[in-house]
């Protein structure tokens, strides 16, 4: 081998002392040296290792993926016969049931839909973040979304069958991922000899998980035909089909994810392939020590290539950058505002706009979905949705959002801020108007798709939350930053603005065509059965605006700060800009060269990170917290906070459609006058007062305004004060926009460093969406009355002691905000600490954290 490898070496154009420009990776020396993969000892190693047991624990581990796929993938051929008989007999027909065309067709070929995703995805993003680390992601999904078909529910065929496709797309996207990594891994583990063997084995296990799949459903409809025998259809067409065989096809369908799971523990402990690590992430000593342990014999590379890969990576970045910005950056955080800024605003906002709409609309239709589901006309009292019903239908979403905002997040700062931008977009488009066409016969068939629905709704939703802040942030000037990112919060409330005016027009034209009387005057006829149609046009409205800002979205270019500071290209950087800001920008060729991720020897769970932004995380994440039990428990109940003080009428006086006019009436009430204002007083004024000070003041008046609803509560209830309570009221919207609402949602975006900022704003915003599902699951139950709650509903604290809550949120969010930073006129990298761009600035910033 040393022989082979001086033939090499003297065959190979390396110079003997590397000058920079010849080690720089972006070089074309840079380039001989780091991807010639002959050059490099430990993939010259692979190619000749001798097959040993850690090729066969690749084939297995990767194999039992494939294993898995099979089975999932065609073991549904196995029971469509049986889900025809159980969903689709007609026992006064002379044959069994099966499935109609359309439904046979879907249920078998839906997972195929979601592999063709999957694979373009997975492949995609196995590429940019390495194959490990998406490797264990497919897995998970393929076992959860597996179990999830086998649990498929709904009192119909077509609910039930519904749910099932559902699933199994996903879990077919899963599947999808697992072709392009299982496929790549074990080409680059293995030995050029045996590449193809290995791989075709892999392969291979597909045919394994067929036969597996046939010997399941051998032995279960073995075991059920034997504990509950049947006579044939011709025989007994009803006892020809026991009720136990419901069970046997969900056995069947969650049975093969036993060997995956299994295998997740080894899949994880597999090491990156060396081939990513050495060529793609360019660290050759990496990969080395990885395939040392791996092959049991000592990898070393040559010095010339560890330095190579080490200089584009190493921490020195930091004393690159100390000496003041790129060119670049100053000049963004010096320009002008112009016309770019406010279209950057509008097509960020308008995400915003739709978030806001999407979330708070389904409170204007939870009194008129309970009214057409759950009416019972012998009662006294229109229906109502039961407490765990609307629960469900107001907070799934937030459940969405928060784990969008985790996962969006941490994807934009891996793949770049405008690649995961329109995907989020398209996502609350699709699943906005997706809620609106819930389908199902019976109540819960709908309302379970609704809440299906709105769970991805609030996925894509909390995507928009990290990537709207981090772009407007990293393109805004220092001057007028934190205006502008709250000029894109601010449509918000347009958005909560227009959800109640949809809500008026619409109610309002059903209420002209389609007159119907008072519940108490006749209960059938004060629900016309065209009202099933409001509520969906309401939910699916809001897209509208959003769907036409998409081409602009894509139409962005990256972020200077992202392009120079992550993706190490300044010039590209320089260029972009230029563009956008019609003015020469050039960048001088080194710093262009050295340019590299501030920090980028830390991550966020180092004690680096938690030494230098700690305290801020634990700042942003808590007050926003705390702010949303509050904000989102007003909000989505003040429809009922309204009935319970009598500003809206009793249900019983009103049809269907007058109560949510009403209810409209009322939010765009408060949305005009309280809302609305806030967002755009701290527009006006945050440049002015800093974000410290308007979050502080705000968490202050929020508590005093709390209070003052709290203390006198029986006075605002009794007839003839009224107006003072929704006075009071919007006064505490008022200084939750013109205070932490806004303030909270734009100083993640400004302390944490670009190759983090994204994700740590995430965080901040999932910790608040985390207090905003207290809130709405919460509130729910906790302000009910303490002698006579709603029927369906245990005894809460009541509305006055639940102000008392709120106020107390407040009031820690008010405590906690005094670890917030100050960030008003400084640089982003000043504030993160990933340059010192002069004395006074820095100095101000370590003076306003402590």
């Amino acid at each position: 081998m040393a022989t082979q490898m001086r033939k090499l070496t003297e065959h190979t154009a390396i110079p003997s002392a590397l000058s920079p420009e010849s080690t720089h990776p972006q070089s074309p020396q840079g380039k001989k040296i780091i991807m010639a993969g002959s050059q490099l000892n430990v993939l010259v190693k692979l190619d000749q290792a001798k097959t040993q047991w850690y090729h066969f624990m690749a084939i297995v581990i990767a194999g039992m993926g494939f294993f898995t796929d099979a089975y999932d993938l065609f073991c549904i051929a196995l029971v469509t016969k049986l889900l025809g008989r159980l969903y689709y007999t007609d026992i006064t027909k002379p044959g069994p049931g099966t499935l109609p065309p359309n439904v046979s067709s879907a249920v078998t070929g839906v997972a195929l839909c979601g592999t063709l995703a999957g694979q373009l995805f997975f492949g995609w993003l196995g590429d940019k973040l390495g194959r490990k680390s998406v490797y264990g992601f497919t897995l998970i999904l393929m076992v959860v979304c597996s179990i999830a078909s086998g649990l498929s529910f709904g009192h119909t065929p077509k609910s039930v069958i519904a749910t099932l496709c559902f699933f199994r797309f996903w879990l077919g996207f899963g599947i999808g991922g697992d072709y392009p990594l299982s496929a790549t891994i074990m080409s680059e583990y293995a030995s050029k000899k045996t590449r193809g063997a290995f791989i075709a084995a892999v392969f291979a296990m597909q045919g394994f998980g067929i036969l597996f799949g046939a010997i399941v459903a051998l032995v279960v409809s073995a075991g059920f035909r034997h504990a509950y025998p049947a006579p044939s259809y011709a025989q007994n067409p009803a006892a020809s089909l026991a009720p136990q065989s419901d069970y046997a096809w969900r056995l069947i369908l969650m049975f093969g994810t036993i060997p995956a799971g299994l295998t997740y523990y080894w899949r994880m402990k597999m090491p990156e392939t060396a081939r990513y690590t050495a060529l793609v992430a360019r660290n050759a000593k990496q990969a080395a020590a990885d395939m040392s342990k791996v092959l049991h014999a000592e990898i070393e590379e040559r010095p010339e290539v560890v330095e190579s890969q080490t200089r584009a990576q190493s921490s020195k970045s930091w004393e690159a950058m100390a000496g003041g910005q790129l060119n670049v950056l100053s000049t963004l955080d010096q320009a002008k505002t112009q016309w770019y800024h406010f279209m950057a605003i509008v097509i960020a906002g308008m995400g915003f706009f739709t978030d806001a709409y999407d979330l708070f609309c389904i409170s204007l239709v939870t009194k008129l979905l309970g009214r057409i589901y759950y009416t019972d006309d012998s009662k006294d009292t229109p229906g109502a949705l039961p407490p765990n019903v609307s629960a469900a239908v107001t907070g799934v979403a937030l459940c969405g959002t928060l784990a969008g905002q985790l996962f969006f997040g941490w994807l934009g700062d891996k793949l770049g801020r405008k690649s995961v931008y329109g995907f989020t977009l398209i996502l609350m488009v699709v699943c906005s108007v997706a809620s609106g066409l819930s389908f199902g016969s019976s109540a819960k068939g709908v309302v379970s798709t609704l809440c299906f629905f709105r769970f991805w709704l609030g996925f894509g939703i909390g995507g928009d939350y990290p990537l709207s802040a981090t772009i407007m942030s990293e393109y805004a000037n220092k001057r007028t930053r934190g205006a502008f990112i709250a000029a894109v919060f601010a449509m918000q409330g347009f958005g909560i603005l227009f959800g109640a005016i949809v809500a008026l027009a619409v109610s309002a034209g059903f209420r002209h065509a389609y007159p119907a009387p008072s519940y108490s005057d006749n209960h059938a006829a004060s629900l016309v059965p065209q009202a099933d149609y409001v509520w969906r046009i309401i939910l699916m409205f809001g897209t509208v605006p959003a769907a036409l800002t998409y081409y602009w979205r894509m139409k962005m270019p990256e972020t200077a700060r992202y392009t120079a500071l992550i993706a190490r290209n300044a010039k590209q950087a320089a260029a972009d800009m230029s563009k956008v800001l019609h003015t020469q920008i050039e960048e001088s060729a080194d710093r262009a060269e050295t340019v590299a991720v501030g920090g980028e020897s830390w991550g966020l769970f180092s004690r680096q990170f938690l030494r230098r932004h700690g305290l801020h995380l634990l700042a942003t994440t808590s007050t926003w917290f705390l702010l949303d039990i509050a904000f989102y428990s007003q909000n989505l109940f003040q429809k009922d906070i309204f009935s319970k003080v009598g500003w809206i009428p009793p249900a019983k006086t009103m049809n269907a459609l007058e109560e949510l006019y009403r209810i409209a009436r009322a939010q765009a009430l408060i949305a005009l006058c309280g809302t609305i204002p806030g967002y755009w007083f701290t527009v006006a004024f945050i440049e002015i007062m800093g974000r410290f000070w308007i979050q502080i003041m705000g968490f202050a008046m929020m508590t005093a305004f709390m209070l003052g609803l709290a203390i006198p509560y029986h006075h605002w209830t009794t007839p003839g004060h009224h107006t003072g309570f929704i006075v009071m009221y919007g006064f505490t919207f008022f200084f939750a926009n013109f205070g932490p609402n806004s303030t909270t949602f734009i100083v993640p975006a400004e302390i944490y460093p670009a190759r983090l900022r994204s994700t740590c704003h995430g965080i901040s915003a999932a910790a608040g969406k985390a207090g905003a599902i207290i809130g709405a699951f919460g509130f729910l139950y906790a302000a009910q009355d303490q002698h006579k709650p709603e029927p369906g509903y245990p005894r809460g604290i009541g509305i006055k002691n639940a102000l008392f809550v709120l106020a107390g949120t407040n009031f820690l969010g008010t405590i906690m905000t005094l670890l917030v930073p100050e960030s008003k006129g400084m640089s982003l990298e000043v504030i993160s600490q990933e340059v010192a761009d002069g004395d006074d600035e820095e100095a101000a910033y370590r003076k306003s954290t402590i």
